[in-house]
Formats: structure tokens, sequence, C-alpha cells
């Protein structure tokens, strides 16, 4: 038995020369404008998530890049991950600034620690 996919309607609006262009586009491509256009938001979503894991990746670089626990196996590869991924969107707004804070925070209060010679045993 075929397992049947939910799917929803979506109503949207058009200019007129977008609508002319999907109707050429379909028939060149010998599908449906509905086809078309669910290529397109598709792509755009897959777009979407791929910039959001590299600014994820790019946030969350600071906090493995200085542990060499983490970032041992990247050895193996011979490529560093993080590197590669550095940058791709600076300037964006942080999802995990608070979490690069809480660890630039505890870093201080680590190395205060050492050089008031207090130990953590």
């Amino acid at each position: 038995m075929k397992k049947e996919k939910k799917t929803r309607r979506l109503s949207i609006i058009v200019p007129e020369r977008m609508y002319r262009q999907l109707t050429i586009l379909a028939q060149k491509e010998g599908s449906s404008i509905s086809s078309l256009v669910r290529k397109a938001i598709q792509q755009e979503i897959d777009w979407l998530v791929k910039e959001e894991l590299e600014r994820s990746a790019d946030e969350l670089a600071p906090l493995y890049t200085p542990d060499p626990e983490l970032t041992i196996l990247t050895v193996l590869d011979g490529v560093d991950p993080i590197e590669d991924l550095h940058g791709f969107l600076s300037g964006e707004p942080s999802l995990t600034e608070d979490l690069l804070v809480e660890r630039a925070r505890d870093q201080e209060k680590e190395e205060a620690r050492v050089n008031n010679g207090v130990s953590n045993d």
C-alpha cells in the first residue's frame, strides 16, 4: 500500500508578468506552474537552512577552537572544519552570543584563579 503524502493548499498572488514567465517556463519544462513554485520554495528553504547552519558553525567556532579535546579528531581528517566555516556570515545577529559571553567570563575566572594560585581540586 502506497503511503499518502500530506499536502496543504497555498494561494499566492503574483504580478501578471511573473505569471506569464511561470507559464512559459512550465511549458518549456513540461511541468506545471505549481511544480515550478514548489521547486523554487524548496530551493529557498534549503538555502536558508544552509545559511543558518553556516551562521551557527561560525558562532560556535570560538567555543571549539581553543579546546583540544573537542578538536583532536579533526587532525585525522587533515582539514579544519571550523576554519573552513569561520567568517561565512560575519555581521549577522548572533544566535549564541550569550553562550560566547559566558564562555569568555568563565575563562577569565579560571585565569584569575590560576594567577591567584587557587586550585580547583
